[in-house]
C-alpha cells in the first residue's frame, strides 16, 4: 500500500510509529500536490483551526491550504486526520475534491502523545493495519475503534479519539 504521512515536526516519531512510513514534516518541507498525488493511504497529523482554510505545522506555519489539496490526485485514497478540528474542517472536504473515497477525522481537540502511539494516532495505527490486512474502510475504521474501547474507558486520550467518524464520498 502506497501511504503518504504529513506530520509536525513534534508528531513525527509518533506518526512514523503509527504508519510505519517517514512523514514528510513541516516545518522544514513545503507542500506541493505531487507529495501525496498517488497514495493510497493518506496520514495527516498536522494542526487544524475551527473554519480555518489551512493545516499548520509547528509554530502554526502553514502547511497545506485548502486551495493546495484541491489540485491533488487521490482518486480512490483512504485519509485519516488526527488533527484538531478535522471533522468540521473545509479541508475534508478539499480532500474529497481531489478524489479521496473516504476520510477518518475528529472533531474537537484531538489528542496526541509526542513520542507514543496514543490517542488519534493509535486509532489511525489500527485502522491502517486493517485496511492492510484486506478489509474495506468502514470495516477497517470499524475495528480499529472496537480496539480502543477497552482502552477508552481508563484513558481519556482513548476515549477522545472514539468521537472519530468516517465519511465516504457520495456516500
Amino acid at each position: 500500500m502506497n501511504i503518504v504521512a504529513l506530520s509536525t515536526l513534534t508528531g513525527r516519531e509518533a506518526v512514523r510509529l503509527a504508519t510505519g512510513v517517514e512523514p514528510l514534516t513541516f516545518p522544514p518541507t513545503r507542500f506541493a500536490s505531487g507529495l501525496i498525488d498517488g497514495a493510497e493511504f493518506v496520514y495527516v497529523h498536522l494542526h487544524g483551526i475551527p473554519q480555518q482554510p489551512f493545516w499548520y505545522g509547528d509554530g502554526f506555519v502553514t502547511a497545506v491550504s485548502e486551495a493546495e489539496l484541491k489540485l491533488c490526485n487521490l482518486r480512490g485514497a483512504i485519509c485519516f486526520v488526527a488533527n484538531c478540528y478535522g471533522q468540521s474542517s473545509r479541508m475534508v472536504e478539499a480532500l474529497f475534491k481531489a478524489g479521496a473515497r473516504a476520510v477518518a477525522a475528529g472533531p474537537g481537540t484531538n489528542y496526541t502523545v509526542p513520542g507514543w502511539v496514543r490517542g488519534a494516532d493509535l486509532l489511525g495505527q489500527h485502522f491502517l493495519a486493517a485496511l492492510q490486512a484486506g478489509r474495506s474502510a468502514p470495516a477497517a475504521f470499524d475495528a480499529a475503534r472496537s480496539k480502543l474501547t477497552l482502552r477508552a474507558i481508563f484513558s481519556p486520550i482513548e476515549r477522545d479519539a472514539l468521537g472519530f467518524t468516517l465519511t465516504q464520498q457520495g456516500v
